[in-house]
C-alpha cells in the first residue's frame, strides 16, 4: 500500500510540473486528494501545444532551407539576400526620390551563373553616379544615351559585355547607360531629365519593358513590389507611396527578414490574382476593358509624352524586353505617338537564339547572360545602321560634307 501512495505522488508531481500555474490549480482542485490526474486532461494540454510548437521548430528549419536553395540556385547571399560578392556594398540603394538607385561606386568581382548551369568570371562596376557606362564628354564623337531597367542595369554582365558595351564598339560612338532593377518609366524619365543636360546626347536608347505597365501604376505594381515605395505619375504630378500601404510593414519584414514569409505571402498573392482574374490575364486574353490596364496604358503614355518633350529633337529609339502581344502593342501604339521608333528585332534575336538551343540568360531564366546581351548589342547596332545614315555608322543627320566637333565638356 505504501509503494502504491508513493507512485501516485511522483506520477502526480511530474503532470503538476508539466503545466502553467493556472492550469495547474484548476486541474489538482478537481483531483480528489491521493488520485492521479485524468490522462485526458494532459493530453489536451499537449494536443493544445502542439501547433505552437511545430512552427517554432519548423519556421527555422523552412527559412534556412530557402535560403539555402536561394543560395545554390541563384547564388544568392544567405545572410542579407544580395547577390552574392566579395565584400562592399549591395548593387542597390535606398533613395528619397527615386525609390532606390544603383549604389554609387560599385564593384563586384566573382561568377555569375547561366540557365544551362555553367559559371563565368564577371567584372561588374558602378560610377560615382550609379551608370555602367559613362562615357567622354570631351570626346567628338557622337553620344548615346541608354536608359532602362534591370537589363540595362546588367548586373548579369560585365562591363565590356554589356549590350550597349556592344554597341559601343560596333559603332564607335560614346555610351552612357544608366538601368537599374525594377524601375518604370517614371523613374526612367527622372534620370532622363537629371543628366540630359550634362550629357547632351544626339541619340537616345530606351529600353522598355512588359513590365513597365505594372510598375507605373500602384494597383498593378501592388502584385510584384512588396512594400518599397516609389514614385508614381498621378493626378498630373509625382506622388512618392507604397503599392501595398494597406498591409502595413509586413511585406517590408518579410521580404527583408524572412524569405519563407515572403515566399509565402507572393504565394498567397497569386491565389488572389487567380481567383480575382487579375488585369495580366486579362490583358493576355486581349481584353483592353480591365480599368487598372487600361488606366496604366494612359499613365504610360503621359510619361512617355514627358519624355518625347525633354529629349526635344535627339531621335529616340527604342526596344522592349519580354513578350506578350497585347503589352508589346500597347508600347508600339504609344511609340507611334510620339515618334519613337520601336525595333521589334531586337527581342526577336534573343528569341530566335533561345529556339535555336543557345542558352542566353542566366539562372534565374528572366535576364540576359554575357552571350544575350551579345545578341541584343549586335542586333541593336545593326538595326541602327540600316535606319541611319551610314556615312559614319552614326553620324547622326550631319551633312556629309562635313562632320562638326563639338566643344567639349558638356556642362
Amino acid at each position: 500500500m505504501r509503494n502504491m501512495t508513493t507512485e501516485v505522488q511522483r506520477s502526480s508531481f511530474r503532470y503538476v510540473f508539466s503545466l502553467t500555474p493556472n492550469s495547474r490549480k484548476a486541474d489538482l482542485g478537481s483531483v480528489p486528494a491521493g488520485k492521479k490526474p485524468p490522462v485526458r486532461t494532459r493530453r489536451s494540454h499537449v494536443i493544445a501545444l502542439l501547433p505552437f510548437v511545430s512552427v517554432v521548430l519548423l519556421l527555422p528549419l523552412a527559412e534556412t532551407t530557402i535560403r539555402l536553395y536561394h543560395f545554390l540556385r541563384w547564388d544568392i547571399s544567405m545572410i542579407n539576400g544580395e547577390p552574392r560578392q566579395i565584400g562592399g556594398p549591395p548593387p542597390m540603394s535606398v533613395d528619397p526620390d527615386l525609390g532606390w538607385r544603383p549604389t554609387e561606386n560599385y564593384r563586384f568581382d566573382g561568377k555569375r551563373r547561366s540557365s544551362d548551369g555553367t559559371n563565368y568570371d564577371v567584372t561588374i562596376t558602378q560610377d560615382a553616379r550609379g551608370f555602367r557606362m559613362f562615357g567622354d564628354l570631351n570626346s567628338v564623337k557622337p553620344r548615346v544615351l541608354v536608359i532602362g531597367d534591370s537589363d540595362t542595369h546588367a548586373i548579369e554582365a560585365s562591363d565590356d559585355k554589356t549590350y550597349y558595351a556592344i554597341l559601343k564598339q560596333l559603332l564607335d560612338v560614346e555610351v552612357f547607360a544608366y538601368g537599374a532593377r525594377g524601375y518604370g518609366s517614371l523613374q526612367e524619365l527622372m534620370i532622363l531629365d537629371k543628366y540630359y543636360d550634362l550629357i547632351k546626347p544626339d541619340l537616345v536608347v530606351w529600353q522598355y519593358s512588359i513590365d513597365d505597365f505594372s510598375d507605373n501604376t500602384p494597383e498593378l505594381d501592388a502584385l510584384y513590389n512588396r512594400g518599397t515605395s516609389r514614385p508614381y505619375w498621378m493626378d498630373g504630378k509625382i506622388v512618392h507611396i507604397s503599392p501595398n500601404r494597406d498591409r502595413g510593414e509586413l511585406p517590408l519584414f518579410a521580404l527583408g527578414q524572412c524569405r519563407f514569409c515572403h515566399a509565402v505571402t507572393t504565394r498567397l498573392d497569386k491565389l488572389a490574382v487567380v481567383r480575382s482574374a487579375s488585369a495580366e490575364t486579362e490583358a493576355s486574353k486581349n481584353e483592353f476593358a480591365h480599368s487598372a490596364f487600361v488606366k496604366s496604358i494612359e499613365i504610360t503614355d503621359a510619361i512617355t509624352e514627358m519624355v518625347a518633350k525633354r529629349v526635344h529633337s535627339a531621335p529616340i529609339f527604342a526596344f522592349v524586353t519580354g513578350t506578350n502581344r497585347p503589352y508589346e502593342q500597347a508600347l508600339a501604339a504609344i511609340c507611334r505617338r510620339h515618334n519613337i521608333i520601336l525595333l521589334a528585332q531586337i527581342e526577336n534575336a534573343v528569341v530566335t537564339a533561345e529556339k535555336n538551343g543557345a542558352a542566353v540568360r542566366v539562372a534565374d531564366q528572366l535576364h540576359w547572360n554575357e552571350l544575350g546581351h551579345s545578341i541584343v548589342g549586335e542586333a541593336l547596332a545593326n538595326s541602327l545602321r540600316e535606319i541611319l545614315p551610314p556615312r559614319t555608322r552614326i553620324a547622326l543627320y550631319l551633312p556629309p560634307e562635313k562632320d562638326a566637333p563639338r566643344g567639349g565638356g558638356g556642362g
